[in-house]
């Protein structure tokens, strides 16, 4: 399993300020961005912020997210699960400004995206990451309970 971090960061916005934000509350190290310089609608400066994770802090990234995601969002997300996967990738998105004031919370602008990819889900690619959700709740005694359905 592997998971993207993706933010763009508009010339108003603060780099250095998004990516500490992310490394400490998802556990990835500044210095495992990729920054990408781009250019806007109106050729306005903008960067493109990218980690790629694997291995064992998979599991820890989501479970920060998990246990740190009301109970009223993570059933929102679960309910509405398959309009986030796209092949074998389940995509979220994270307020980025709330993100910066310590909080993790679901928002679809001006966001962190994070896209969980596992090639091996290939055959009911919802169900798989419904199961492996809940197993990081169960698993890491997460106070937000989420039924599966």
């Amino acid at each position: 399993m592997k998971i993207t971090i993706e933010s763009i960061i508009h010339a108003t916005e603060d780099d250095k300020k998004i990516a500490d934000s992310i490394s400490k509350f998802l556990y990835v190290e500044t210095n495992e961005f990729y920054k990408q310089n781009l250019n806007g609608h109106f050729n306005n400066p903008i960067i493109l912020l990218r980690a790629k994770i694997s291995g064992d802090r998979v599991n820890r990234i989501l479970s920060k997210i998990l246990s740190n995601t009301s109970k009223f969002e993570i059933e929102n997300m679960m309910n509405d699960l398959k309009n986030k996967i796209n092949g074998s990738s389940l995509y979220l998105r994270l307020g980025k400004q709330e993100l910066i004031n310590g909080v993790i919370t679901m928002k679809e602008k001006n966001s962190v995206k994070i896209i969980i990819n596992d090639s091996h889900y290939k055959k009911n690619v919802e169900k798989s990451f419904r199961s492996k959700i809940n197993e990081l709740i169960n698993k890491n005694m997460i106070k937000n309970q989420v039924t599966q359905e």
